[in-house]
Order: C-alpha cells, then sequence, then structure tokens
C-alpha cells in the first residue's frame, strides 16, 4: 500500500513538474519573440529613415550610402531586405544595384538550389520582386529540376514576370514538361498560362501558335492551354486561330473546351458550330448552345429546337435558354412549334424558362402587339393541355 501510495505520489509530481516546465518553455518562447519582433521593428524603421533621407536628394553616393547600412545580424539583413523591396517599386534602378551589390542577388541565386522547398519559393518570389531579369536563366534551370508542386507554380509565375521574347519557346516547353511529368495540375497550367497571355498579349499569341505548330502535344496540356485561354481578358485573332484549330481535334474534352473558349466571341461564324449540335458527347453540345447564345439569330431555331428532346437535361434547359434570347416576337411565333414537341421533358424545359425569364408574367397580363392576338391565344391553349396558367 506504502509502496503504491509513493508511486502515484512520484507520478503526481511528475506531471506537476512537466506542466511547470512547458507552462515556462511557452512563456519564455513567446517573450524571446516578442523581443524579436519589436528588433526587426527597430531596425525597419531605422533604414525606412536612412533610405527616405537617402533617395530625397537628387545625388547618391553608394559607397557613402552603404557605409550607414552595415548590418551584422540576420535580424537586420531580414528588415533591411524587406525596406529594400518595399523601396523598389519608387527607385527600381537604385535599389537594383544596391540588391547587386549588398549580394541579396546571388545569395537568392544560390537558394534555388537550396534541398527546402520553401526556401526555393522564397528565391523565385525574391528575384522576381527585384526584376532580375539576369537571374532568369538560373531560375529557369532550377524549373527544369523542381519537382515540388508549389514551387514550381511559384517559379513559372516568377520567371513569367521576368520573360523576354527569346525565352518563350523554352518557358512553354518547360511547362508542357511540367505538366507531362505530373509536377503541375491543369489548373496551375491554366491560370499559368492566363497569365502569360496577359502579360505579353499578341507577343504571347504569336508563342503559343508557333509552339503548338512545332510539335504534338497531350490532350490534357492542350485542356489547360485552352483553359487559360479562355480566363485570359486578351483575346485576339491568333488565339481564335489557335482555338478553332482545336476544333478539329476528334476528343470531346477538347472540342467542349474549344467552344467554351468560342463562347465569349459577340459574332461567329455559324459553320464552325452548327455541326457541333449532333455531337455524342453530351457536354460538346452544351458547350455549342452556349456559343449560340452569344450569337442567336432567327434562321438557327430550326436547329436548337430538336435539343429541346435531348437525352441530357442540362442541353434541355440550356436549348431553351438561347431560344428565349430570340427578340420577343420571334419567341411568341415560334412558342406554339416548341410547346408542340413530344417530350415531356423538352416542354418543361421550355415552360421553366418562360418562368425565368418573366415571359409566363407578361403571358398572364397580356401585355403584347395586338398584332401578335392569335400566336398569344394559341399559346394558353396549348399551356393549358399541360400546365395551368393562372
Amino acid at each position: 500500500m506504502v509502496f503504491t501510495m509513493n508511486v502515484l505520489l512520484v507520478m503526481i509530481l511528475s506531471v506537476f513538474m512537466v506542466s511547470i516546465f512547458l507552462v515556462g518553455y511557452d512563456f519564455l518562447k513567446r517573450f524571446l519573440t516578442q523581443i524579436k519582433h519589436q528588433r526587426l521593428d527597430q531596425a525597419r524603421a531605422y533604414f525606412t529613415k536612412v533610405f527616405s533621407e537617402a533617395f530625397q536628394s537628387s545625388s547618391l553616393n553608394l559607397e557613402e550610402f552603404k557605409n550607414k547600412l552595415n548590418f551584422f545580424s540576420p535580424l537586420k539583413k531580414q528588415a533591411l531586405l524587406e525596406v529594400m523591396l518595399e523601396f523598389f517599386p519608387k527607385m527600381p534602378d537604385k535599389i537594383g544595384v544596391l540588391a547587386q551589390n549588398f549580394g541579396f542577388i546571388k545569395e537568392y541565386e544560390d537558394k534555388l538550389n537550396s534541398s527546402k522547398p520553401y526556401i526555393r519559393g522564397e528565391a523565385f518570389r525574391i528575384l522576381e520582386s527585384f526584376l532580375s531579369k539576369e537571374s532568369l536563366a538560373k531560375m529557369l534551370e532550377a524549373l527544369k529540376k523542381e519537382k515540388h508542386p508549389e514551387v514550381a507554380f511559384v517559379g513559372f509565375l516568377s520567371c513569367c514576370k521576368l520573360l523576354n521574347t527569346i525565352h518563350f519557346k523554352t518557358f512553354l516547353q518547360l511547362l508542357y514538361e511540367k505538366q507531362r511529368e505530373g509536377v503541375l495540375n491543369l489548373r496551375c497550367v491554366s491560370l499559368i498560362i492566363t497569365e502569360f497571355v496577359e502579360r505579353f498579349k499578341e507577343k504571347a499569341s504569336f508563342a503559343v501558335y508557333d509552339f503548338l505548330k512545332e510539335g504534338s502535344y497531350s490532350v490534357s496540356f492542350r485542356i489547360g492551354l485552352l483553359d487559360g485561354i479562355y480566363y485570359a481578358k486578351h483575346l485576339d485573332e491568333t488565339l481564335l486561330k489557335i482555338v478553332k484549330d482545336q476544333l478539329t481535334f476528334e476528343d470531346p474534352e477538347i472540342l467542349a473546351k474549344a467552344l467554351k473558349v468560342l463562347s465569349k466571341i459577340e459574332k461567329i461564324a455559324l459553320e464552325d458550330v452548327l455541326p457541333f449540335l449532333k455531337h455524342p458527347a453530351w457536354f460538346v453540345r452544351l458547350s455549342a448552345l452556349k456559343v449560340l447564345g452569344k450569337n442567336i439569330r432567327p434562321e438557327i431555331v430550326e436547329y436548337i429546337v430538336p435539343l429541346l428532346e435531348d437525352e441530357n437535361a442540362l442541353v434541355r434547359k440550356e436549348a431553351a435558354k438561347v431560344l428565349f434570347k430570340l427578340p420577343e416576337e420571334a419567341v411568341i411565333i415560334n412558342l406554339p412549334n416548341f410547346l408542340q414537341i413530344k417530350d415531356p421533358y423538352g416542354r418543361d424545359a421550355v415552360v421553366g424558362e418562360m418562368v425565368i425569364s418573366g415571359f409566363w408574367e407578361r403571358l398572364k397580363e397580356g401585355r403584347f402587339k395586338e398584332t401578335l392576338k392569335d400566336y398569344v391565344e394559341k399559346i394558353k391553349s396549348l399551356l393549358q393541355l399541360h400546365y395551368k396558367l393562372a
């Protein structure tokens, strides 16, 4: 009994001592972190003051200025780097020279080969922030070896801001290889392509066009490419030519993505789209309808009406939505034909779009031209057969 009590007391004392140690350790850690942040703030304030005073003068002696910025500890070095990055947009040339002279550029070029992913990612971001075009070759070389998805994504976005035309082909080839290796997924590829197109516009369009002409690339890469073009605000004739070239492929996913891009265009040649309304894949038919929704005109109604009886509910709904984009008079004239289709699900799609578009309410109130009276009465008669018009 006495032995059991002694063991129990020892256990309680041990738990108490461990708890005291953990509390003390946490307090000390927080205290030291607070001191570190205070010193970092003081160093930032000092460097900010020195930079502000130095760059107000028209002439700047770099050697004399560097002597004022002597730093010895890693903490002060970090503060100096942060202040330099803050001042860089205001005076890129002067700060760029300082970054080179202080060895920051060389240091972060070396960190591109670090064994730690977060250090490599930071190196890409810092070199991009200093617009160090001289580092681009080493950054692209580092990307060739990069296997970490997040670092590779950051690396491509950073390189994109430093590219010039002679590196476009290398950049796109690397992007394809990293997607093929599985380092980058399609979402990352599309975001990088969007950034590339937005930044370089016509130059990027020509680069992508030439790149695709020179080789045979995977379906997945082409899908990511088309997605990137779709989300880019810039869309010129060269990009449209690229997109239309993809319509010659048999893969339904490529066709759907290409049609998705074409849906951004207000005017498109109907012969490029109409054949896809009969494609076996429902999502291709749906994408073709979305293109026609931007180019709706009375003469294509006959091609869309059959899709009101499509086996896929989304296609039926989109077909009804497109038909109701016709001018109101054309809708009234054609609506009796829409309501006489045999498929009840197709009629439901039409009536559902009538409600969504507000046509149902206007029909009940009779707010239409007198010349359309006969069509309106026929519409009401057909609706009474299957729906309660109340």
